[in-house]
C-alpha cells in the first residue's frame, strides 16, 4: 500500500508540474494607458482602440482618464486615442513582452482649424455611419471566412449599386491591388482570408465618379471589419469641389406673361371729378 501510495502520489506531482508548463507559456501582459488634455490634467472623453495582428481592443478612459488594457499576447501593437476638441493620436511599435504591466501617458493637443485654407477637391464619394453606432467602420468578431465587408450605394435614397467595383489596397502601397471584389445586387461586396494589415479601399462604377483610396481601417485575424455604406455620386451631378453637391435637372419654362396690351394697371384710374359736384 505505502508503495502504491508514494506512486501514485509521484504521478500526481509530476502531472501538477507538467500542467505549469502551457499555463506558463500563455501568460500576458497588460497596458495602462492614461489620457491628459493639453493642460496636464486627466481627459475622461477619451476613447482607446489598440490593434495588433490578432485582433482590435477598444476601450474608454474612466474620470481620471485610465484605462487599462489586460490579457494582451507578447507582441507589437498599435494605440490610437481619439477624443473631442483633441487631434487624434496614433502611438506605433508599443511592445508587449513580459507580464509586468507596461505603463503609458499620452498628452493630448487642442485641434484648431488650420489657418491656410486646403485645397478643395471634389467629393467623389461618402461613407455613411453604421446604424446603431454611427461610426465609420466598426470591427466584431469574426465566425466565418469573410474579414472585410461593406456596401455601395447611390448618394441620393442610399440606392444599392450592383458590380461595383472594390479595389483592397494596403495603406501606403497604392500602386498595385491588394484584392478585388464586386458588389451584389443589395450592393454588398466581402473580402476573405485578408492578412492582417492597415489597409484602404478605392470603389469604381460606370455612371459615377470613381473614389480613390484614402480611407484607413485595419484588417485582422479575429476581427470581421464592417464599414459603413460607400455612398457614390452619379457623373450627372455637377460637383461644385465646395462640398456642395447639385442636381442637373431641366430648365423650368416660366409661366406665360400677358401681352402688354392687355395688362390691366391696378389700381383703376378715378374719372375726373366733375367741377360741378358737391364736396363731401
Amino acid at each position: 500500500m505505502a508503495c502504491e501510495f508514494r506512486r501514485f502520489f509521484s504521478l500526481s506531482v509530476v502531472a501538477f508540474l507538467v500542467s505549469l508548463v502551457p499555463a506558463r507559456a500563455q501568460s500576458n501582459g497588460s497596458l495602462k494607458v492614461t489620457a491628459n488634455d493639453n493642460r496636464g490634467f486627466p481627459d475622461p472623453n477619451a476613447f482607446l482602440t489598440l490593434v495588433s495582428g490578432d485582433r482590435v481592443r477598444k476601450g474608454k478612459v474612466d474620470k481620471a482618464g485610465e484605462f487599462e488594457f489586460t490579457n494582451l499576447p507578447f507582441r507589437t501593437y498599435e494605440l490610437e486615442v481619439s477624443s473631442p476638441s483633441f487631434k487624434d493620436v496614433t502611438i506605433p511599435n508599443i511592445l508587449i513582452t513580459s507580464e509586468d504591466r507596461k505603463v503609458l501617458t499620452v498628452k493630448q493637443e487642442l485641434y484648431s482649424t488650420p489657418t491656410e485654407k486646403p485645397e478643395t477637391t471634389c467629393p467623389s464619394f461618402e461613407i455613411d455611419g453604421l446604424p446603431g453606432s454611427g461610426e465609420l467602420v466598426a470591427y466584431e468578431e469574426r465566425t466565418g471566412n469573410t474579414n472585410f465587408t461593406g456596401k455601395i450605394a447611390n448618394v441620393f435614397h442610399s440606392i444599392p449599386i450592383r458590380d461595383a467595383t472594390i479595389l483592397l489596397f494596403k495603406s501606403g502601397s497604392t500602386d498595385k491591388a491588394f484584392s478585388t471584389a464586386r458588389s451584389d445586387e443589395q450592393g454588398t461586396f466581402e473580402f476573405s482570408a485578408v492578412e492582417p494589415g492597415n489597409y484602404t479601399f478605392s470603389v469604381s462604377h460606370v455612371g459615377y465618379y470613381g473614389s480613390p483610396p484614402g480611407f484607413h481601417f485595419w484588417i485582422t485575424r479575429e476581427n470581421l471589419t464592417r464599414i459603413g455604406s460607400t455612398l457614390m455620386f452619379p457623373d450627372r451631378t455637377t460637383d461644385l469641389c465646395g462640398g456642395m453637391v447639385t442636381v442637373t435637372a431641366p430648365a423650368i419654362v416660366p409661366p406665360s406673361i400677358p401681352h402688354p396690351d392687355f395688362v390691366i394697371p391696378v389700381p383703376l384710374p378715378l374719372p375726373p371729378r366733375s367741377e360741378s359736384a358737391p364736396l363731401r
